[in-house]
């Protein structure tokens, strides 16, 4: 994994398997943190092989017939010369965001870097201003 991580930072061009198994390493461990179990897909690598973009979720159907989807937008960078990662959880139901009622926003961040060993860390609720959450789910099936 350090091997993956170096050349991650210093903007290294690696085989896909590597990319998808330090996304993968990363994904995990926001799954131990929400206690959720997510399907992941790489979204996109950065033209300078620093930054990946991954989307996972997890479907669940509660009460027969309705449909919950855990849906997480990460984002894994290199800044300042460490690795950072980004991820905004949102909850669905089908095509449509669900606001939770009470929050102080529309869905919870959370960050990690390699120097703090890669712990997700809850930033707390935010506030999707331009809508960019609102139809996330049919923008990306």
């Amino acid at each position: 994994m350090i091997n993956i991580i170096d050349s991650f930072k210093k903007g290294l061009q690696l085989n896909e398997k590597d990319y998808h198994n330090f996304a993968y390493f990363l994904v995990n461990r926001l799954e131990e943190e929400i206690d959720v179990e997510l399907k992941c897909e790489i979204d996109s690598i950065g033209d300078d092989f620093s930054s990946l973009r991954v989307f996972a979720n997890q479907n669940k159907k509660i009460l027969g017939s309705i449909d919950i989807t855990v849906t997480v937008n990460m984002v894994i960078t290199v800044e300042d010369e460490l690795i950072k990662g980004y991820a905004d959880i949102m909850l669905y139901s089908r095509p449509r965001r669900l606001q939770i009622f009470n929050s102080k926003g529309d869905y919870i961040s959370y960050t990690c870097n390699e120097k703090e060993g890669f712990i997700w860390r809850k930033i707390g609720w935010a506030i999707d201003e331009y809508g960019d959450y609102d139809n996330f789910l049919e923008s990306d099936s």
